[in-house]
């Protein structure tokens, strides 16, 4: 091992020495050598260049790097002639600690570290597709005046002094009316009491 070590050593210590020397007359414009199956060519400005496999186990410090290829770490590929960023195998996650949010086009589109997201733009859509599973924060839902009656307060969170509220009564056509009262809440009124209950689907911008 030792004998390794030291062979090791002293063919470290030539090619720099190869790389360094000023005295040789044949490298004055550029220095070169051939590492295995691979060359290293060395330039007057310092610049070397080499021609096959560099494999470093270890850490490396680099000020600018500039890839032509693919950059594969781990999962991750980065195509930068195709501008793509792929992630294999799990899907692709940005500021996965949340940590800071995130900023698109500019500011164009902002995400912030609770999710919310806002678009200085339109927004096009096949399909919306709002989340009812706890009704107190829900920005849609129904509401059921019983008969004889002629309002229903509402409850959810969603709601602020800022909100626009939507009425659409089901199967029944009535005039409708809407009161917000503070506190996250609504109340949804019809102009006269009907003879049966009559359900009314409601929904909340901002």
């Amino acid at each position: 091992l030792s004998a390794q070590v030291n062979q090791v050593a002293s063919s470290e210590a030539s090619l720099n020495t190869l790389i360094t020397s000023a005295s040789l007359p044949q490298f004055s414009a550029s220095l070169s050598a051939q590492l295995g199956n691979a060359s290293l060519t060395v330039d007057n400005m310092g610049n070397a260049t080499i021609s096959g496999q560099l494999n470093v186990l270890g850490r490396t410090s680099l000020t600018d790097l500039t890839v032509t290829g693919k950059i594969t770490n781990g999962l991750l590929t980065v195509d930068g002639l195709n501008g793509t960023i792929d992630s294999l195998g799990q899907p692709l996650k940005l500021q996965s600690l949340a940590s800071a949010g995130i900023d698109i086009e500019g500011g164009a589109i902002t995400i912030d570290t609770n999710g919310n997201m806002i678009v200085n733009a339109s927004v096009t859509a096949q399909k919306f597709n709002v989340d009812t599973t706890n009704p107190a924060n829900a920005s849609i839902g129904q509401v059921t005046i019983p008969a004889g009656k002629t309002e229903e307060t509402v409850t959810t969170s969603s709601l602020s002094p800022n909100s626009q509220i939507f009425i659409e009564p089901l199967d029944t056509p009535v005039t409708t009316a809407v009161s917000k009262i503070g506190n996250g809440k609504f109340i949804i009124k019809i102009i006269s009491p009907q003879t049966k209950d009559i359900t009314l689907s409601w929904w909340i911008i901002n």
